[in-house]
């Protein structure tokens, strides 16, 4: 066999390799994406659809409402592995000052003493969007973080009815 085939047998294997590669990659992410449940894959389907990063946790809780098509999850932040502020620009969480901007029955388990808060001296910021995804359902979100408890809320509404 001469050189110039086995160059080009070996490259077409290479690029097939890539390409199932990419593959099994791309439909893992998908797979994890469209999970809803609590168990597999929470923190990485919360951060994929609220799209917020989920540094180390304490604790956390997360319920998912077949019926309102509707993912609840609250994490308590590991605050002494990060820097809050720097979580805040980075996520691009903005200052809580209203009750228009979010909504609190749509949180799992919201610390009473937020609600009643004069939110001109509190350290509550907050997230929210929607996208289109993949499935070409339209989706939204919305993010509580009250920075000196390092506890943040997340509210995913998947508007596929």
């Amino acid at each position: 066999m001469k050189p110039w085939k086995k160059i080009f047998i070996v490259l077409i294997i290479g690029a097939a390799a890539v390409l199932c590669l990419y593959g099994a990659m791309y439909a893992f992410v998908f797979h994890m994406a469209s999970q809803r449940s609590c168990d597999a894959f929470n923190i990485d389907n919360i951060e994929l659809h609220a799209q917020v990063d989920i540094p180390d946790i304490e604790d956390s809780d997360c319920n998912y409402d077949g019926v309102r098509t509707m993912k609840q999850a609250w994490f308590l932040l590991d605050k002494g592995s990060m820097n809050m502020d720097h979580y805040i620009s980075r996520n691009k969480f903005l200052p809580f000052t209203d009750t228009s901007n979010v909504g609190f029955s749509d949180f799992l388990n919201l610390d009473s003493g937020i609600i009643g808060a004069d939110f001109s001296k509190s350290e509550l910021y907050y997230t929210k969007g929607s996208a289109k995804r993949l499935s070409g359902i339209l989706e939204s979100w919305k993010t509580l973080l009250d920075k000196r408890s390092g506890k943040l809320w997340v509210a995913i509404y998947y508007n596929d009815k």
